[in-house]
């Protein structure tokens, strides 16, 4: 039977029941909220370890297995005229730094490697730990801390434009990583496994045309405009005219603008997709706890979906009717995944003739049946390519092959 297990201040405390525990690869820290109905007439043994105020660290498992430990952030007791009961929530050690401001700063880096400035700018935080699969994110050139910005802005303007992620692992530390993903053997498949699905395909985010303008750090022979540094990206499934112009501050040059347009133009492809499946278990048919960043294949024919996606956010859920799990799925391209060790550039087709028979079709290149409406690349129609050359002359000007820029710049 599944178990929730709750460890904080030297105590473990069971018998929870209700349990809501949230983990996103978007959000740099994590969230819980358990629900009891202790005997009363302990009271004295177990509320003075779970409020905020006790500022105990918490670990919560899920069958023995560890998958957040952070703080109580609150504890609400009520009562009615039949019970009792008490509901605690709080988040990953690492929401310190999403709350909280940097002070005591010099402000501004010079020369340093990314990862450690933000050791630097975590250091007042002493419960907290940095970890990273890289020794070495990039050099920081010129990085400058803005007037009040919060930690977790000031970082994410590190890692951004380096292709990394910030995120928390299960022992609350803060985890910088490019790949933040995992091959699984799981798949859903409608009429299996899955108790319930909604799907969207959500444009509002898609443009045909991307650019990145920025500008390099200056000397006294490299000035004005000959630093301006610029990257362009085509959508070329996005047939009508939408351009999108990103804006990064501080020391860009042109490589840095190609990943941070890149990392844009691909989390918009990968979120215009989204799949939510309620999946009666929190393990996966492997008995491998589900998880974010986990590389799934999901195989709904009502959707003319068939294809891998990567789990972006989970919800372990427990109440008088199981354990479940509320799970979001988007496009793998979405978080830069990459299938047998190769980019995902062109994501998997879908064969409406191969669902018929049960068969997987997997390939580089979208599949379609021409003239056939149950054919679709719905769920995967998208390409993106650079379009353009920076004139190493002129770095302001955008060329392509009409020999006029998209964005209206004139070449003359």
């Amino acid at each position: 039977m599944d178990r929730v297990k709750v460890v904080t201040g030297g105590r473990q405390f069971d018998g929870w029941t209700s349990v809501t525990i949230t983990k996103s690869m978007d959000a740099m820290d994590h969230g819980f909220t358990l629900t009891a109905s202790p005997d009363r007439e302990r009271l004295d043994f177990v509320v003075p370890k779970l409020v905020p105020a006790a500022q105990e660290e918490i670990q919560i498992s899920l069958n023995d297995e560890l998958v957040l430990t952070g703080y109580v952030f609150s504890y609400s007791p009520s009562i009615d005229s039949e019970s009792f009961q008490i509901t605690i929530s709080g988040r990953s050690k690492t929401a310190d730094l999403h709350d909280c401001n940097i002070i005591d700063q010099s402000g501004q880096f010079k020369n340093t490697d990314g990862l450690e400035v933000i050791k630097r700018l975590t250091s007042p935080f002493t419960h907290l730990n940095v970890t990273s699969d890289d020794s070495s994110i990039g050099l920081v050139n010129n990085f400058q801390i803005e007037n009040s910005e919060r930690v977790v802005d000031a970082i994410q303007r590190i890692v951004q434009v380096r292709g990394y992620r910030q995120q928390t692992n299960a022992s609350g530390e803060l985890y910088i990583a490019k790949n933040t993903w995992q091959n699984t053997s799981q798949q859903f498949v409608e009429g299996e496994n899955i108790a319930s699905a909604n799907g969207s395909l959500d444009y509002r985010n898609r443009f045909s045309h991307w650019q990145c303008r920025g500008q390099s750090k200056g000397s006294d022979t490299s000035y004005g405009s000959s630093l301006n540094s610029i990257a362009e990206l085509r959508d070329s499934c996005m047939q009508r005219y939408r351009p999108k112009v990103i804006r990064e501050y501080g020391n860009i040059d042109n490589d840095l603008a190609r990943k941070s347009l890149n990392n844009y133009a691909m989390r918009s492809v990968g979120e215009s997709a989204t799949l939510d499946i309620k999946y009666p278990s929190w393990f996966g048919d492997n008995g491998q706890l589900l998880d974010i960043g986990q590389l799934v294949w999901c195989e709904l024919p009502s959707f003319l979906l068939s294809r891998q996606m990567v789990i972006s956010t989970i919800e372990y859920s427990q109440d008088e009717s199981g354990c479940y799990s509320n799970i979001t799925l988007q496009l793998p391209e979405a978080f830069g995944a990459e299938v047998n060790n190769q980019p995902v550039t062109q994501p998997f087709g879908f064969n409406a003739n191969a669902l018929k028979t049960g068969a997987r079709v997997a390939t580089n290149n979208p599949v379609t049946v021409p003239n056939n409406p149950n054919s679709s690349t719905l769920w995967a129609d998208y390409c993106l390519a650079e379009t353009n050359e920076i004139n190493n002359n002129r770095p302001d000007v955008i060329l392509n092959n009409l020999g006029q820029s998209p964005f209206g710049i004139s070449n003359e």
